[in-house]
């Protein structure tokens, strides 16, 4: 492998499976369209049964790739746990089936974040889906992002829907952009842009036990509170007002003139919903039971 240089702006992040083929392929696009390839890395997580990259690994080839190994684990936490590794200060999430189509993408994906006031958002690009890209499936943050929570994907998303977490907490908070021009396209299967494969059926096995659309409908509240918590890290954050949070919001207000809350403890109470404020009011009237709501 090729030795990274010290100062690295980007780290791409990109678990792979039995395709060493295509994450040198997606590599080279990524350093062939770069307007500065010498200050990107790519993190790959390679899992510890899999053989099909020790050709690669015990190569010559020049390039700047850094891997974790580790045992087989959830999408999710496999780019979570490659920011251990990670170097740079942008943080760019893609899979190994892409392919990079824009010119000075790194330039123009840098800018838009440094447009960000203390650089926390998010940007994503365009990877030519057929289907409205209103979630980032290919995106980055900038380090701020990633030291405001200690992770890229929220852990409560498995195996998919971390792009739609990270996406919907960043718009609560007017902290997103989506680059039509830029082009880092997905060759999905399920578009006709790659034969099947036993990664992809894997996928397709584990994803039929996890019930993504049911989990991500149900913690609703918990995106709402970090794009709270974010808004208490940094000043300059503004939340987008809720009708489903009025009670709890005109409850913090009068908490603020008689006994006020810390802000962790503000984000606690403005997460919860008008419905759910309610319950957990009158349990503590009746019940007695004052450990959640104090």
């Amino acid at each position: 492998m090729k030795e990274i240089a010290s100062a690295i702006d980007i780290s791409v992040l990109v678990p792979s499976r039995g395709r060493p083929d295509k994450l040198i392929t997606m590599i080279k696009s990524a350093l062939a369209t770069a307007a500065n390839s010498n200050r990107i890395e790519f993190c790959v997580w390679i899992d510890d049964d899999d053989s099909s990259y020790d050709s690669l690994l015990n190569s010559s080839l020049d390039l700047p790739i850094r891997v974790l190994r580790g045992p087989r684990a959830l999408l999710n936490m496999m780019y979570n746990s490659l920011l251990i590794i990670a170097k740079g200060n942008y943080f760019l999430w893609v899979g190994d089936d892409t392919q990079f189509r824009t010119n000075s993408w790194d330039q123009l994906l840098i800018e838009g974040i440094n447009k960000f006031q203390d650089k926390v958002g998010v940007v994503y690009v365009n990877d030519l889906g057929e289907y409205n890209q209103i979630w980032a499936n290919v995106g980055m943050v900038h380090r701020n992002w990633i030291d405001s929570f200690g992770y890229l994907f929220s852990p409560h998303m498995r195996d998919n829907g971390g792009d739609g977490w990270i996406t919907d907490v960043a718009r609560q908070v007017n902290r997103c952009a989506f680059f039509d021009d830029v082009i880092i396209e997905h060759m999905q299967h399920r578009q006709g842009k790659a034969e099947t494969d036993a990664t992809y059926e894997d996928r397709n096995s584990s994803n039929q036990w996890n019930d993504l659309h049911g989990l991500y409908r149900l913690l609703i509240d918990e995106r709402r509170r970090e794009a709270l918590y974010l808004s208490i890290i940094w000043p300059n954050i503004r939340i987008e007002f809720k009708y489903r949070y009025l009670i709890a919001t005109i409850y913090v207000e009068l908490r603020r003139k008689w006994k006020p809350l810390s802000k962790k403890r503000e984000v606690y109470f403005l997460s919860m919903s008008n419905k759910k404020f309610l319950l957990r009011a009158l349990n503590a009237l009746f019940f007695k039971n004052h450990y959640q709501w104090r």
